[in-house]
């Protein structure tokens, strides 16, 4: 019976691994312009449909706001480590990993209100791919968030990281800030049309 040697190390360089993700990016991206172009789409058609009170836009933006926080602390506990090597940096990617997740519930708790306002996937084309929108934002974040707690487990752990696994899970959660603010800049415009 033939053994399998788990020590045996898998080498890629980095600009491999830049390269992959930057092709999971471009993949990422041309999924949202796709639901993007739908939506406007369909904006133009149905544009009486969604209405966002002051209150639920201020709630969106201020959550936006939690994931620019978010992505900011990331990159602060990203260049403590780098500059210091220090596990005390895993305090910033512990703030920038609560802030994600009260990100995340506050889009299920502004969800939850849209559709008590009547603003149901089942109801309205628009509304459904309002919902895909978001929902695919969410997945992907949660995968972040997942990306993110390992970084911190290894900081609190004092477990060496390699600088391009950090370096590229920070490329991933800046990633996703920035595709949000793209979306969430798209919906605001497209439904005041």
């Amino acid at each position: 019976m033939k053994t399998m040697n788990p020590a045996v190390p898998i080498h890629c360089d980095e600009n491999t691994s830049k390269l992959g993700v930057l092709i999971l990016f471009g993949s990422i991206t041309m999924l949202f312009i796709t639901f993007l172009s739908t939506f406007g789409t369909m904006v133009a058609k149905e544009l009486s449909y969604i209405k966002l009170s002051g209150m639920q836009q201020a709630i969106l933006v201020g959550n936006a706001c939690l994931m620019i926080l978010s992505s900011l602390l990331f990159d602060s506990g990203f260049r403590k480590w780098q500059s210091t090597k220090s596990a005390r940096s895993h305090r910033f990617i512990l703030s920038s990993h609560i802030l994600g997740l009260v990100f995340l519930f506050g889009q299920i708790t502004i969800w939850q209100i849209l559709v008590s306002d009547g603003l149901q996937s089942g109801s309205n084309v628009l509304a459904g791919m309002t919902y895909l929108m978001a929902g695919a934002h969410g997945v992907h974040l949660m995968t972040g968030l997942v990306f993110v707690a390992w970084i911190w487990i290894q900081l609190y752990r004092g477990t060496p990281i390699k600088p391009l696994r950090f370096r590229l899970i920070g490329w991933y959660w800046h990633f996703l800030t920035g595709l949000w603010i793209v979306l969430l800049s798209a919906i605001l415009i497209l439904i005041q049309i």
